[in-house]
């Protein structure tokens, strides 16, 4: 029980880190879009996504593009698409 308490908490905390610009990048990560097709579309420079995406995968604890969709999935913090 203990084990779920503590997972719930850090579930929490970690959702409370997450800004909504990083989660609407995160989306547009699973929607296969790039660095560059991400940035037009949210008029920033690609420099910019960049450094969101290093702070997602900071943030998730993963190394790659693969991880940040399976953690973002296993996570529910994308809506099913």
């Amino acid at each position: 029980m203990v084990s779920k308490m503590k997972l719930s908490k850090d579930y929490e905390l970690l959702l409370k880190s997450i800004s909504v610009k990083e989660l609407e990048i995160l989306d547009l990560i699973c929607r296969e879009l790039t660095s560059k097709e991400i940035a037009d579309k949210l008029i920033v420079s690609e420099r910019t996504v960049e450094g969101y995406r290093k702070h997602l995968h900071e943030k998730l604890g993963v190394k790659s593009t693969v991880g940040l969709v399976m953690k973002a999935i296993s996570l529910n913090l994308i809506p099913a698409v």
